[in-house]
């Protein structure tokens, strides 16, 4: 999972996507809509797929940081 390149965090992920250097965005469930809802609708508009995960500490989890997250992404290497 990892090898990949990655940003975490609503402005990061927000920036990559407005770049288009986001592949692939993971939202928590849990997360609070308000947050996440116009990171959805930017993903829909620039045409990349959207992972729910369940909960935000198991996001953090899963890019290896020590605190939950709302949205994480993998971005290009470039």
């Amino acid at each position: 999972m990892l090898n990949e390149k990655h940003v975490v965090g609503i402005k990061q992920v927000t920036r990559a996507l407005k770049k288009n250097e986001a592949t692939k965005v993971f939202i928590a469930e849990d997360a609070a809509q308000g947050y996440t809802e116009p990171i959805v609708l930017l993903c829909n508009e620039k045409g990349v797929p959207v992972e729910k995960v369940p909960t935000m500490q198991a996001l953090g989890e899963m890019f290896k940081i020590e605190v939950g997250s709302s949205v994480a992404a993998y971005i290009k290497n470039i």
